[in-house]
């Protein structure tokens, strides 16, 4: 977990956004370069798999504050990736970690 030792802001500081409606295929720099501009904190992207294995079409994705969490919901909340338009919620670390069995975290 990131913490102010590590480079970033204490995990009690940072926020979460899940991001629905992904394409099945995609990758940590996809979701980055989606979220370009916004503080992301790139080593705490999280995809949920099913439990088959297969992607869910979803992320969890860690932002440096509450508050740049709030902007990208804001202001990205059903933009387009692809041909895709996506979905995005504030979440929580409570939400992402009980999606982390069994996932690829990045």
């Amino acid at each position: 977990h990131q913490g102010a030792g590590m480079g970033g802001p204490p995990r009690s500081r940072q926020g979460v956004v899940k991001m629905r409606g992904l394409p099945f295929s995609s990758t940590r720099e996809d979701v980055l370069s989606f979220l370009r501009g916004y503080d992301v904190m790139a080593d705490s992207i999280l995809f949920p798999k099913r439990p088959d294995g297969r992607s869910k079409g979803e992320c969890f994705v860690a932002l440096a504050s509450m508050q740049e969490a709030r902007r990208v919901v804001q202001e990205r909340n059903r933009e387009t990736m692809g041909k895709r338009y996506i979905e995005i919620f504030s979440s929580s670390f409570e939400e992402m970690d009980e999606n982390s069995y069994n996932n690829s975290r990045f």
